[in-house]
């Protein structure tokens, strides 16, 4: 026997809102069996349903074989369905969307269901629902590497929906061991990772896993390819040589900035750092931050030297390219990917991150924060800064770091100033203000 099931009826589209309106209670009759039937033409989907199991092709494939089963089941005087699909007062589905459609498509109306006592869905209680809607169908679908991953990011987004929060490590384990239920293969954490980078890196990988064609093993493979290797551009900029060549450079990131940022503390009447009425530390961090920043690019412009010329992470330039570091170099980099530009070999870009933090008790203390996403990175070079909270006191370090010199912390990557004199940096710079700033001391050598 064949069953064809048209694609417009295998997945109704999520309705609008976040709740279905009820249609009051449904027609039953008792189920000799325990439970009830219902009619399948009352029962609604669940908005949840459609994000854990989005996939038309894997829900097309799944629901025909469900269909098949049912009509062989009805001829046999069983009930089409050998589970029983949880359902609310007003016929909305907690599970068993599938045993639904397999029904319509075998042109069956009654259905065996039961009703729960789970919270009816709503926008507060979006993991309660989605945990019931996916826990029914933990042994009765047929559950592949991409619905698995599915069901765990629906857990993943509803926690946080719901809570707020990020899940702690033993209520993500609780639900790694649920959704193991029931599986061909084994899923833990590591297994999760692993799914998360294919799906993000090749998604149709996931698929042809499920089909059979190709291994996790092996789809990892293709994700990460062969191992590259990093190489510089020769004529890539480096702090040491650009300012032993333009000392105009050093001198503009050694006095402009601070010179800007003393210029703003006159005007506010330095309210911006008042134990009270002051801004909050970050905001004066990220304010000189981005006062380095310009003052680098109008230092490298202002040499004249066409390969040098610089753009900064706020230009337009910049902005249309999608490039966020925070000075980067467009003709070193297109030079570059036209010379170095081969499959076996990554040229890391010409760029400079700038990193400022204020001083902590004293210099090896100082912690630079980063998005934690910064250790993926190849090396690049980086201005670190930290200062007193008067201000009247600087140091400068610039450094070439590779990503996996940070130290990951929750949401953050993190490196010390201790960490960073062990990297060998080519300059450490100091600066002193003396009185109010009229002198200036500018102190250079190796770290």
């Amino acid at each position: 026997m064949s069953i064809n099931v048209e694609t417009n009826v295998m997945r109704a589209d999520p309705p609008k809102g976040s709740r279905p309106k009820k249609k009051g209670p449904i027609t039953v009759s008792k189920c000799d069996k325990g439970g009830f039937w219902a009619r399948v033409e009352d029962l609604m989907p669940n908005p949840l349903n459609w994000r854990a199991y989005k996939d038309e092709t894997v829900e097309q494939k799944h629901q025909a074989d469900i269909a098949r089963t049912m009509m062989e089941r009805y001829f046999d005087g069983l009930t089409p369905n050998y589970v029983p699909i949880p359902i609310f007062e007003d016929g909305l589905l907690e599970g068993g969307h599938s045993r639904v459609k397999g029904a319509q498509a075998a042109g069956i109306t009654w259905v065996w269901v039961v009703f729960t006592d789970s919270k009816y869905p709503d926008e507060h209680h979006s993991f309660d629902n989605a945990r019931s809607l996916i826990y029914h169908n933990l042994v009765v679908r047929v559950r592949g590497y991409e619905t698995v991953l599915n069901e765990y990011l629906t857990l993943e987004e509803t926690w946080f929906e719901q809570h707020g929060t990020k899940w702690s490590p033993k209520e993500r384990q609780e639900a790694i061991d649920a959704l193991n239920t029931g599986t061909k293969f084994a899923f833990g954490l590591n297994t999760v990772n692993k799914l998360k980078l294919i799906k993000a890196t090749d998604p149709q990988l996931l698929k042809e896993m499920d089909d059979g064609e190709i291994t996790l093993s092996q789809a990892m493979t293709l994700v990460k390819g062969p191992a590259e290797k990093l190489l510089v551009d020769p004529d890539r900029h480096n702090f040491h040589d650009d300012f032993r060549k333009y000392p105009s450079i050093r001198r503009y990131i050694t006095k402009q900035p601070f010179e800007m940022f003393r210029a703003v503390l006159r005007v506010t009447n330095n309210i911006m750092l008042d134990a009270v009425a002051g801004w909050e530390k970050q905001f004066i961090g990220s304010l000189l931050s981005n006062l380095i920043m310009s003052a680098l690019v109008e230092a490298y412009n202002k040499t004249g030297v066409k390969k040098l010329r610089a753009t900064s992470a706020g230009s337009d330039e910049t902005e249309r390219k999608k490039q966020y570091e925070d000075v980067g170099f467009p003709v070193l980099d297109e030079l570059a990917d036209k010379r170095l530009n081969t499959p076996l070999h990554k040229y890391f870009p010409t760029n400079i991150e700038i990193k400022v933090s204020r001083w902590k008790d004293n210099c090896t203390k100082t912690i630079f924060e980063a998005n934690w996403g910064i250790r993926k990175k190849p090396a690049q070079e980086y201005i670190m800064t930290c200062y007193t909270p008067q201000l009247n006191k600087f140091v400068m370090m610039l450094v070439t770091i590779d990503g996996k010199d940070w130290t990951r912390s929750g949401k953050q990557a993190r490196i010390t100033l201790t960490k960073l004199q062990q990297l060998n940096p080519t300059y450490l710079i100091g600066e002193l203000f003396e009185g109010k700033g009229e002198k200036v001391e500018v102190q250079w050598g190796d770290a």
